[in-house]
């Protein structure tokens, strides 16, 4: 009986280091190319920053106010609270200009430089509609921004503005310190406006005049690729009783409300002329 438990235990052990044998070698097998996995979705995720080069030229960023009351400025009473949206002015429909004043070359993984808000043209709506806000041509919207080389950034300006119209008596002049962080990418996202001038023209947000894409070259002199600076998404600029979300491209709720009111002012125009023959 002891001969029998001892036999029967022996085999079991012998089953168990076969299995162990072929785990150990699917295990030497699988490593590898779950390693290349990592690397190959290392590379993908990471593609637009590692292609990144050692310095990112000056340029503008020409972005987009969306009307969702991300953007508002708080009025002295009776106003109160009012909010904003862009008015189309810029390149492909923009409302503000961020104008990156100085190349940014990487020391460490980071870099600062000037900035300047070259552009404003905003407009409330809702309750208390028509007030424009513009630059104050006598004082100059400046600040810096600090990029780092793993696709963040960080900035602080100070904005001077004007508003005018609406319900305000007069011309207001407004005055508050925004701060903001995001991301950001050498690479365009698709239906970002492209102003396309040779390096170093600031008023350029792709310094690639051929294209397709922008910058991927050295034009700065450093032996190295240099680039160009996208925004990746949604920013929001705070500063007291003031809030300023900008986006890199029109968003596709802005883009559905302009076609559903084109859609309902066709509808109604006809829903008219059939009263009228009527």
């Amino acid at each position: 009986m002891l001969q029998n438990d001892l036999d029967y235990f022996s085999e079991i052990m012998k089953e168990e280091s076969m299995i162990d044998k072929r785990l150990r070698k699917t295990i030497r097998s699988t490593v590898p190319l779950l390693g290349g996995m990592a690397m190959g979705a290392m590379a993908f995720f990471g593609a637009s920053h590692s292609a990144q080069g050692t310095t990112i030229v000056a340029g503008s960023d020409y972005v987009y106010t969306p009307a969702d009351q991300s953007s508002l400025f708080e009025f002295p009473d009776p106003l109160g609270l009012v909010y904003f949206k862009g008015v189309p002015t810029f390149a492909g429909g923009t409302d503000t200009i961020v104008q990156r004043q100085g190349d940014c070359t990487f020391v460490s993984g980071t870099c600062t430089i000037p900035i300047e808000v070259t552009g404003l043209e905003l407009m409330s709506y809702g309750s208390v509609p028509g007030i424009l806000a513009t630059l104050d041509g006598n004082n100059a919207s400046t600040g810096t921004m600090t990029i780092n080389d793993n696709g963040t950034f960080s900035s602080s300006f100070t904005l001077f503005a004007v508003a005018t119209g609406g319900p305000l008596p007069g011309e207001v002049n407004i005055q508050k310190t925004f701060t903001a962080t995001g991301n950001w990418t050498d690479t365009p996202l698709a239906g970002t406006p492209l102003v396309r001038a040779d390096y170093p023209d600031q008023d350029a947000n792709c310094h690639n005049l051929i294209g397709p894409g922008c910058l991927d070259s050295d034009v700065t002199g450093d032996g190295m690729n240099d680039s160009d600076f996208f925004l990746t998404g949604r920013v929001l600029h705070t500063a007291p009783g003031a809030e300023h979300t900008i986006t890199p491209v029109p968003e596709p709720l802005t883009i559905l409300g302009s076609v559903t009111a084109l859609g309902f002012g066709t509808f109604f125009k006809r829903k008219l002329r059939k009263n009228k023959k009527a």
